[in-house]
């Protein structure tokens, strides 16, 4: 029933910094010895491979067995570790038709991991390029870092060294289902390394891991780093160890078009049942917000606070972190 979900920044337990350092931008003479000799496939592929890294300022990675194109494509606007706060977030292609109202609500850099095995990689980068380049607004081409991964047996049959020109007559079909090598090949999404692909990649030092169907608060990030200057919250800074902020995802009715734009929209449609906390009816105890009713009854602030602090880490290890 319930399908759109949203992420309201607005109970804090505890925060962590998470220290993300990117990987060298260079592509090691052991990697490219490695990938000319394996069994998994051909010379030639390869080769093109190392061109579209000169012309990307991607490298070419191994995660376990998995093969990842870490920035495949870099957003074009560059922002200092304290300035944003990144989305990181991952999926395969049917799923980027959540990109651009994702992005509408959050204005802010995004690091996306996307699985691409087989030919699904070719289609992937069609997309990225129909966005990048068809959309309305310039936000993710502004904003949106792609990097595409898959496993070691799935290497595409080509991989061209930079985005084909793209018709913008000829859209994509985004959120219909569609016929994937994924799919065909019956290939489990590997979401531990998506996740931490688009994780580690975050140029930013505060990053929100969350999944792309997970819509954010509006101006959530300037009221964030507006919040964590605030006098009271530099108690917290006076421990070293890390902390991690934990907030509660909501799920409206799946035949809304507006989604609400602040807490005071969110109480409305809580109490006319359009909205309910996320998984309510899949599994409540999985997600049950800590101290729930006595967020919702309180007044709609319009800033960013913490509602109580606990000194331990609470993970959302389903929604938000691995």
């Amino acid at each position: 029933m319930f399908r759109i979900s949203i992420l309201f920044i607005v109970i804090f337990f505890y925060f962590f910094p998470l220290f993300i350092k990117s990987q060298n931008n260079s592509l090691s003479q052991d990697i490219q010895s490695s990938c000319l000799n394996s069994n998994d496939t051909n010379t030639e592929s390869y080769s093109s491979t190392i061109k579209l890294l000169s012309v990307h300022d991607s490298h070419l990675g191994q995660r376990g067995n998995y093969w990842v194109f870490y920035n495949y494509v870099r957003g074009e606007k560059v922002l200092g570790d304290f300035e944003s706060v990144t989305y990181s977030t991952h999926s395969d292609f049917t799923f980027l038709d959540n990109l651009e109202p994702l992005l509408e609500r959050w204005m802010g850099p995004v690091s996306i991991s996307l699985y691409s095995p087989g030919s699904d990689f070719n289609e992937t980068t069609r997309r990225i390029a129909f966005l990048r380049e068809c959309s309305q607004s310039s936000l993710v081409k502004d904003y949106v870092t792609f990097h595409l991964f898959f496993d070691s047996g799935q290497f595409p049959s080509q991989v061209l060294p930079e985005l084909s020109p793209v018709d913008c007559a000829a859209a994509p079909t985004f959120g219909a289902e569609v016929q994937t090598y994924r799919k065909s090949k019956n290939l489990t999404y590997p979401i531990n390394v998506a996740r931490n692909v688009a994780r580690e990649m975050s140029t930013t030092h505060f990053v929100l891991a969350s999944d792309i169907e997970l819509y954010p608060s509006p101006n959530l990030v300037h009221q964030f780093l507006d919040m964590i200057q605030m006098d009271d919250f530099k108690i917290l800074k006076k421990s070293q160890n890390p902390k991690v902020f934990v907030l509660p995802i909501f799920e409206v009715e799946k035949n809304i078009t507006h989604l609400p734009q602040d807490k005071a929209e969110l109480q409305g449609m809580l109490k006319s049942n359009l909205a309910v906390p996320f998984h309510k009816f899949v599994c409540s105890l999985c997600h049950k917000i800590p101290r729930q009713d006595e967020w919702i009854k309180a007044k709609q602030e319009h800033k960013l606070g913490i509602q109580r602090v606990n000194q331990a880490i609470l993970l959302k290890l389903d929604t938000n972190f691995t």
